[in-house]
């Protein structure tokens, strides 16, 4: 499907931009549960960008209103595991034990590495391939939380 058929975030519950010149980042919205529609967009949409050379790297974003059932998230592990096998790095990133369920459960069909941050930044170094300043995986991180980027209280 050329780029030009992208699903476009606007019509949709999930924001995408490109940072780093080679990271796709996806955000979830405020989303009660992913109605199959919306999910199968962001999935179209992710397929489609991994496939572009530019995109080396991706994070998926969740903020604390986003609800993921058990369904929504073996769905994500099926398709985006195998979406991304043009990419590098695979993050997710949320203050919450969402980035590190949906990882879990995620499975490349490449050799690409899948990690989980609490903090946005991180994970976006990490996806792009800088390895400075970032801690451990899954530690507690002093950068700004997922929270502030998403204007979300806490």
């Amino acid at each position: 499907m050329p780029i030009q058929n992208l699903p476009d975030p606007e019509d949709w519950p999930w924001d995408f931009e490109t940072r780093h010149d080679n990271v796709g980042v996806w955000t979830m919205k405020g989303w009660d549960g992913y109605d199959q529609e919306a999910l199968e967009s962001v999935s179209q949409h992710y397929d489609i960008r991994t496939k572009e050379s530019d995109i080396t790297g991706t994070v998926a974003i969740f903020g604390e209103e986003t609800d993921l059932p058990t369904e929504t998230q073996e769905y994500m592990a099926d398709e985006w595991g195998e979406n991304a096998r043009g990419v590098e790095r695979v993050a997710f990133a949320s203050e919450g034990l969402k980035a590190m369920a949906v990882s879990a459960n995620v499975e490349v069909e490449n050799d690409a590495e899948v990690e989980w941050f609490s903090d946005i930044e991180e994970a976006v170094q990490w996806a792009a391939g800088s390895k400075q300043n970032v801690l451990s995986v899954g530690a507690v991180r002093s950068c700004q939380p997922v929270s502030a980027l998403l204007n979300v209280a806490v």
